[in-house]
């Protein structure tokens, strides 16, 4: 197994001031290329609405927002293990590497909690069993903490598919901790949607993306620990395939 490693570009300067600037600078770049390569979920919340064929645009649309944001998962580790001031490079690099190994699952999970959307949205029509609704309910629920697991581990490591399916599950039973702090982010995101809208969402998609990468820290320690080899000499980086 290898690690998803990249290149120390232009290393930044030292101060509190300058690591101030460094950070947002970082969180500016970051949202705005978040938002370039979302742009096509972007238009379609805007376009659409919660309701028929609208819910099933929008919802489908999310395909775009999984290899965006494990892209800048891949950033964010430059960013906190690297001087560097280089996001953009980073973020691209991320996309590149990573958006063939998120699409694998990530296109699957979008239709199927798309599915279970619409059902809960039209669910006074629904004549089936009440069980199997708030079954699929909490189906969508394990499958985006599962997904947030499964996330970070395309965005940093190379394990095949369904190896990447096992240890995003043990490592949401594993590690409780960081599980409850992706269904944190969940609510909150959400909360922030119900309350006040989409854009303060969008607004704050970098920085929801750092708290992901911070919250994932000690799977990623853990990983790195069982399954990554390092180099005899001391260099932190994990070996590439």
């Amino acid at each position: 197994m290898a690690g998803k490693g990249g290149f120390v570009g232009n290393e930044e300067g030292k101060g509190f001031l300058v690591t101030i600037g460094s950070w947002i600078y970082w969180i500016v770049v970051i949202e705005v290329l978040l938002v370039l390569t979302c742009l096509p979920t972007l238009v379609a919340f805007l376009l659409t609405g919660w309701s028929g064929t609208g819910v099933l645009i929008a919802g489908l649309s999310m395909i775009f927002v999984g290899p965006a944001m494990a892209a800048a998962l891949f950033a964010w580790r430059k960013k906190l293990t690297d001087s560097d001031m280089s996001p953009a490079r980073h973020f691209f690099r991320g996309y590149r590497v990573s958006v063939k190994d998120v699409a694998l699952w990530w296109v699957p999970v979008i239709v199927v909690a798309t599915a279970i959307l619409m059902a809960w949205l039209n669910r006074s029509v629904y004549d089936g069993p009440e069980w199997m609704l708030y079954f699929s309910g909490l189906v969508l629920i394990v499958l985006a903490l599962v997904s947030c697991h499964m996330l970070q581990l395309s965005a940093l490591f190379s394990f095949r598919v369904r190896d990447r399916v096992r240890l995003a599950i043990s490592s949401a039973i594993m590690h409780p901790i960081v599980t409850f702090g992706y269904a944190a982010l969940l609510f909150l995101a959400g909360a922030l949607v119900w309350l006040v809208g989409d854009i303060v969402l969008v607004l704050f998609a970098s920085v929801f993306s750092l708290f992901a990468y911070l919250d994932g820290q000690p799977v990623e320690r853990d990983i790195t620990r069982r399954f990554i080899a390092t180099p005899d000499d001391g260099d932190d980086e994990p070996v590439q395939n």
